[in-house]
């Protein structure tokens, strides 16, 4: 078992798959456009990876703002739906604890859509609080 930075195409493909079982709407050409434009912003792909086999990722980047400081933000977290409930979710999320620790952050934070009840459960279980709502209005 490995959890690491990704930083090869062929990890990066990889992680497509699982990010798909998130965003169903994802299309592996507009995945790897947003990914290269995310990454001019500091976004970083971790994968929780077990002989060679993605298992769960993570998508995050570092924020600083008046009201936390430095934080570390969870754009995206999914744990492949065929291997979730063994733990690699809680190890995935451990690491990043420690990774935001090791980078002088003072939280982590993401925002879930409201129907994930699973997730929320889980995030809870990890010690995340509900602290916000979150608004947005489409301009498309």
């Amino acid at each position: 078992m490995n959890i690491r930075i990704v930083n090869k195409k062929e990890d990066k493909v990889a992680c497509f798959y699982l990010l798909k079982q998130l965003v169903e709407s994802l299309e592996k050409k507009d995945f790897l456009n947003k990914l290269k434009q995310k990454g001019n912003v500091g976004y970083k792909l971790i994968i929780l990876e077990d002989k060679d086999k993605v298992l769960a990722v993570a998508g995050i980047k570092f924020y600083n703002s008046y009201r936390f400081d430095k934080y570390l933000e969870i754009d995206d977290f999914v744990v492949d739906k065929k291997n979730r409930r063994n733990g690699y979710g809680k190890l995935l999320f451990d690491w990043l604890v420690e990774y935001a620790k090791k980078n002088n952050c003072n939280s982590i934070q993401l925002n879930s859509r409201l129907k994930l009840n699973e997730a929320h459960k889980f995030y809870k279980k990890m010690g995340m609080e509900v602290s916000h709502y979150r608004f947005h209005k489409n301009l498309t």
